[in-house]
């Protein structure tokens, strides 16, 4: 079985029910969670709306998880799109997502 190129999670606002989706590859998944956490919790991460909220609400508001994986770089591109479509998360109401682009260094395997 071929193991999938990458990996498309979410974090989940429990209390408001806004979500952020991003990739990450398949076998680096929990670092890059661990990754946000991190920073949230430092009152450092970049993406200002989705630090607002963690700090309003705390860690226990939150729920970090893989949504859906993609055996190729397109597939991924594609299924995140579809999510930030569908939930609308790059309006501001429903989600933080700021748009959709894959940057070179979210999928470094």
């Amino acid at each position: 079985m071929t193991e999938p190129y990458g990996v498309v999670y979410v974090i989940k606002n429990n209390v408001s029910e806004k979500r952020f989706f991003g990739v990450a590859p398949h076998r680096n998944l929990r670092k890059r969670i661990l990754g946000h956490i991190l920073l949230l919790e430092n009152d450092l991460h970049p993406n200002t709306h989705l630090q607002r909220s963690f700090n309003l609400y705390g860690v226990r508001a939150f729920k970090f998880e893989a949504v859906k994986e993609a055996l190729t770089r397109r597939r991924l591109e594609e299924i995140c799109e579809e999510l930030i479509d569908e939930f609308d998360t790059t309006n501001g109401d429903f989600g933080y997502n700021h748009r959709y682009v894959l940057r070179e260094d979210d999928i470094k395997l």
